[in-house]
């Protein structure tokens, strides 16, 4: 293991308040509790398409003007 990596996770661990040898076990449960980029590519391919009655850049450009909305609400508000 790189020296600079070991420092990493012995300052990592230290501040939990844990062994390093726990905190590695910690941080790799959680590493592969989550998918792979290949696995979670495939689960979107599996999955059944997306339904709606407006686009995808429609659904992005109206959640754009609600933030705005509320960015401006927030102004006149405060």
């Amino acid at each position: 293991m790189p020296d600079e990596l070991h420092r990493l996770l012995v300052a990592r661990a230290a501040r939990r308040g844990t062994s390093l040898r726990q905190y590695t076990i910690e941080v790799l449960a959680v590493h592969c509790s989550l998918p792979t980029m290949k696995e979670w590519l495939s689960e979107v391919e599996a999955s059944a398409p997306a339904v709606g009655d407006v686009s995808g850049a429609e659904a992005v450009e109206r959640a754009r003007q609600d933030d705005d909305g509320e960015v401006d609400h927030g102004r006149r508000g405060g």
